[in-house]
């Protein structure tokens, strides 16, 4: 979780253990990756691959001799691998021949372990290259190319029709082979939380895809619900204008279709999904029906003190299931927590029995501020807010689902027009 915090294929934590409340002086480092590969030797025909120092230190001989090193083309992550041909001296080479120009990716594993960072590699040159997503990935410096594709994800993120989708949804689908951070366009969906919800609908709400993004500095509860609203009716308004098209060549086709596994599939990720279910069902005209409607519920007063009485057991099971366990703390009378709390209607208000619950029992409440409102938190309250879900990811998603529904609900009843 804490790596998650950091984008950087370099990043680095120190932990100190605590035993029984005391701190060991001695700080602990753990990075992402282990060590580098670094190249050696290279000519037309191959190139030599070794460990860097720091490699050959944190794996042991055993791990070096199971170690396997892969190429692919960076710019299209569904050609197969190449597999390295290793050396009895302890290093690979990475033969040239029928190898396409450009720029490849060499990946080490252990098993289904990628315990070194990833290196890139130049052969002959780039290619012309059709797609900007090729062209961005092609890029350098490091900072023209983030910039070209920070540029490309926001075109894609505001059009569901764009060419480029089918091959920016090959790159997310590595994530459920490869580390979240390995591509760069990985990582700029993931600071781009239009592009990342359009590609959850385009992926049919797939699991590898909300799980790898939160691999990365990235929370999907703090997503905000106007984006939810645009990217399916993005996506509806596309395959609409396709139905269209088709319809007058003689063959119908339902527009809405790609809703059904989208209602199946999103309770699934997360249970407070069936808030943004119910709103996007408020917005979409009703069909398909909401399998929980909480945000139509929630546009009466009535409705909302209806929905936090069914959250007391909730709050009562957490209570009981942790009598015994230390609890996370953050100190939510800052004036940045206490802003985001005040923002909150007070019959949606959390109140702890004792003080150190305060954290636990506001977070999921502060995260529906930051969705209803269109709030941006820096990535250190990010943080504090993922390490409170993992304390008891069950009540934060029924308690954040709860609020959000109450702060639609409101927000509708005081302008019905809020999403058209």
């Amino acid at each position: 979780m804490l790596l998650a915090a950091s984008e950087g294929l370099d990043a680095q934590v120190c932990l100190r253990l605590v035993v029984n409340g005391r701190a060991s002086p001695k700080r602990l480092p753990v990075a992402r990756y282990d060590g580098n590969l670094d190249k050696g030797r290279e000519n037309s025909e191959a190139v030599e691959i070794r460990l860097n120092e720091s490699a050959i230190k944190a794996l042991s001989q055993e791990e070096r001799a199971r170690l396997r090193l892969e190429a692919r083309p960076l710019w299209n992550p569904k050609e197969p691998a190449r597999l390295l041909r290793e050396r009895p001296e302890g290093d690979w080479i990475f033969d040239l021949a029928g190898c396409a120009s450009g720029v490849w990716l060499l990946t080490a594993w252990i098993g289904t372990l990628s315990p070194l960072r990833p290196l890139r590699v130049t052969i002959n040159g780039t290619a012309p290259a059709e797609l900007k997503l090729e062209r961005a990935i092609h890029a350098h410096p490091q900072a023209a190319r983030h910039k070209q594709l920070g540029e490309l994800v926001r075109e894609l993120a505001t059009e569901a029709s764009h060419a480029e989708w089918p091959r920016l949804m090959d790159f997310l689908a590595t994530m459920s082979s490869l580390p979240s951070p390995t591509y760069e366009v990985v990582r700029r969906v993931a600071g781009d939380p239009e592009a990342a919800v359009l590609a959850l609908i385009k992926d049919k709400m797939s699991g590898v895809l909300w799980a790898g993004l939160e691999q990365l500095p990235f929370m999907w509860a703090l997503v905000p619900a106007q984006v939810w609203v645009r990217a399916v009716r993005r996506e509806l308004a596309w395959r609409e204008k396709k139905a269209a098209e088709l319809a007058s060549e003689g063959i119908p086709v339902d527009p809405r279709a790609f809703l059904k596994p989208l209602f199946k599939e999103a309770p699934l990720r997360a249970s407070w999904m069936h808030c943004i279910l119910s709103l996007w069902s408020e917005t979409l005209g009703g069909k398909p029906s909401a399998p929980s409607p909480f945000v139509h519920l929630a546009r009466t007063e009535a409705g909302r003190r209806f929905l936090r009485q069914q959250l007391q057991p909730a709050q009562q099971e957490l209570i009981r299931a942790h009598a015994e366990d230390p609890w996370p703390e953050v100190d939510f009378q800052r004036p940045d927590w206490m802003g985001l709390y005040r923002e909150v209607p007070r019959e949606c208000w959390l109140e702890p029995t004792q003080l150190f619950q305060t954290a636990v029992l506001r977070a999921p409440v502060v995260a529906a501020v930051a969705s209803a409102r269109d709030l941006s938190l820096p990535p250190e309250r990010v943080l504090e807010l993922r390490r409170l879900r993992a304390f008891d990811e069950r009540w934060f998603d029924e308690a954040y689902g709860s609020t959000l529904a109450c702060l639609l609900g409101s927000a509708l009843q005081k302008n019905p027009e809020l999403f058209k």
